[in-house]
């Protein structure tokens, strides 16, 4: 099901994409109680939403109550699931409109990058899956 929401993101329909995210958590965090007991950790789980969630969120034009409901669910997910979500939240907090990724994206690259703190693990990953967006939508 991961994979179908991510071949809706690359077909450009990323609301159908993030519907489809939203099921899977929500059944995550569901039965997470029984996925501990039969299936894999929940830190192999939540990998594999993670880049698929970033691709989605920064596939998708997303309005401000849109962005606030999906921060709303993945926060609440994270809670209840005990499950970090860090990257796709990254991704929503700051979408294509961060004034240091504009900078880059210009060709202005400061040693830290878009990072004004700390650069966090998930770095390089985001910025590949910024990359593969970009060279989809033949932005170059």
């Amino acid at each position: 099901m991961v994979n179908i929401a991510v071949d809706y993101c690359e077909r450009g329909e990323g609301h159908n994409g993030i519907t489809i995210l939203e099921a899977i958590t929500a059944t995550c965090v569901e039965k997470c109680d029984e996925v501990a007991e039969y299936g894999p950790e929940n830190d192999e789980i939540v990998q594999e939403l993670n880049y698929p969630w970033t691709q989605a969120i920064l596939s998708t034009e997303l309005n401000p109550e849109e962005k606030v409901d999906i921060q709303v669910n993945l926060e609440t997910s994270q809670d209840e699931w005990n499950a970090d979500f860090p990257m796709s939240l990254e991704a929503l907090y700051h979408d294509w409109y961060q004034p240091r990724l504009i900078q880059v994206m210009m060709g202005n690259i400061t040693p830290r990058g878009v990072w004004t703190e700390e650069v966090p693990e998930f770095a390089d990953d985001l910025a590949l899956i910024r990359l593969t967006i970009l060279e989809r939508q033949q932005r170059h």
